[in-house]
Parts: C-alpha cells; sequence; structure tokens
C-alpha cells in the first residue's frame, strides 16, 4: 500500500499546503474576473450560447465556494468542527445575496432564483470538500463543469463561437488531465513507465470525453468530430508533457543521489 493512501505523509500539516498555495492563485486570478463579469452587461457570447443563466450561477459559485472552502482549511477534507468552515459557507452566501442587491444597482437584475442557484452551487462545493480530498474533489467540481458547459447549451457553440469552443476543448481537458494525473499515488506512478504510464494518466479523461459526448446525443446536441479531435489532443498533449516532465525530475534525482 502507498505512503499516501495510508496517510503518513501529510503535507495538509504544512502551514501552506500545495492545495491551499494553489487555491490560493487560482482565487486571485477566478474571483476578479468572476466579479467583473457579474458587474456588467451580460456578454453576447453567454446570451447566444444560450446556456441558463442558473446554471452559471451554480457553476460559478461552486467553482467560488470550492476554492474558498480549499484556501481557508488545512485539513485534507473540511471539517465542520472548524469555524472557519462555516465562515466560508455564510461568507459565500452572504456576497451572493449583496452581489443580487448591487447587480440592480449596474444595469441587471435581482433575481431570487439567482441567489438560490448560488447558494445551491456553494452547497455543492462544500459537500465536495466535506467528502473528498482537495485533489479528488478538483477532478469532480472540473469534470462537473466541463460537462455541464458542454452539454447545457442551446446553441452550437462550434458553430457560434468556434475559435472559443476550440480553445476550451484543449485546455478544459487538459486541465482535467492534469487534475487526475495528481490524483494518481506516486508509488504507482513510479512503476509506470512508457505507454502503460501515458494510459493511466489518459483513462479517466477518456471516459470523461466519452461520457460528455454520449450524454450530449440523449441531450439532442449533435456530435462534431472536430470537438472530439481537439480534446484528444489537450489530452494526449497534456499526458505526454506530464510524463516527459516526471522522467525528467525522476532521472536528475537519480543524478543527483549517485553524486552524493
Amino acid at each position: 500500500m502507498c505512503i499516501e493512501q495510508l496517510g503518513i505523509a501529510d503535507k495538509g500539516a504544512m502551514i501552506l499546503s500545495q492545495p491551499r498555495r494553489l487555491a490560493l492563485v487560482l482565487l486571485g486570478l477566478y474571483w476578479p474576473g468572476f466579479f467583473i463579469l457579474a458587474h456588467i452587461p451580460i456578454p453576447m457570447a453567454v446570451r447566444r450560447a444560450g446556456m441558463s443563466d442558473k446554471t452559471l450561477h451554480v457553476l460559478a459559485y461552486m467553482l467560488l465556494a470550492f476554492l474558498l472552502g480549499t484556501a481557508a482549511s488545512p485539513d485534507r477534507r473540511l471539517s465542520w468542527r472548524r469555524v472557519r468552515s462555516w465562515l466560508v459557507l455564510v461568507g459565500v452566501i452572504g456576497y451572493g445575496a449583496v452581489d443580487e442587491l448591487v447587480q440592480a444597482k449596474v444595469g441587471r437584475t435581482a433575481d431570487l432564483h439567482d441567489f438560490i442557484a448560488d447558494v445551491v452551487g456553494c452547497c455543492i462545493a462544500m459537500g465536495v470538500l466535506t467528502l473528498l480530498p482537495f485533489w479528488r474533489g478538483f477532478a469532480v467540481v472540473t469534470a462537473a463543469t466541463i460537462f455541464a458547459l458542454s452539454n447545457l447549451t442551446t446553441a452550437n457553440p462550434a458553430a457560434s463561437f468556434p475559435a472559443i469552443n476550440a480553445v476550451f476543448h484543449v485546455l478544459a481537458y487538459g486541465l482535467f488531465t492534469v487534475v487526475w494525473s495528481r490524483n494518481l499515488p506516486s508509488c504507482v506512478l513510479s512503476r509506470a513507465v512508457g505507454l502503460k504510464a501515458v494510459a493511466l494518466r489518459v483513462s479517466v479523461p477518456l471516459a470523461l470525453l466519452v461520457l460528455t459526448k454520449a450524454s450530449g446525443r440523449f441531450l439532442s446536441r449533435p456530435l462534431h468530430a472536430g470537438e472530439t479531435v481537439l480534446a484528444l489532443v489537450g489530452i494526449a498533449a497534456t499526458a505526454l508533457a506530464l510524463c516527459f516532465l516526471s522522467s525528467a525530475i525522476t532521472n536528475l534525482r537519480r543524478k543527483s543521489m549517485s553524486g552524493l
């Protein structure tokens, strides 16, 4: 059994654990953009996508609460015995309420249903953080976001905004490949070389791609070969880059040890 699985190596005990550092960086990038988009007229691209604004509110606040919950908690899972967990929950819900009230003053409409969607998104994120450690939770949140953005629009994104759609498929599936790879125990990856290492990294991202595209058919969405190819490129390129990086780091460590 791996050391990580035994819980012997608890990096969460560090003052700034890796998940917390990453959450703070992503929060610094995400929250300002989220705030700006929430206080300007709805962009035309969003209108053309035809996605329910309630779905967007759920996704937006799910991501916000997930990042804030990770940044605030030093534990592997969110502990409701700590005051900070409740502060995050109340803080995000309170922010959603204030945000709706402020929107009424910038040419948008304050909507109770939007606020309820905010609360739902926040509760989903807090539930994920309660049940799962950061990297597994990050995989769930990322997969849910990709699935929703891919299937819950009424417009055809490949035709309406092809450039944005292409970038989304490459980057989104590439990101999910990174997050999934981080969930693989290091003792498993250390024994996997060549195609086996690549296969481990691409297995779940490929499953997500198949599930997303197959579900799209049931939701009456057309299957675009170009989107699938771009997603495959994102998955394969990321997996190969991670394998190359892992191999390079391993070789450097071996050289360092042999020089001692």
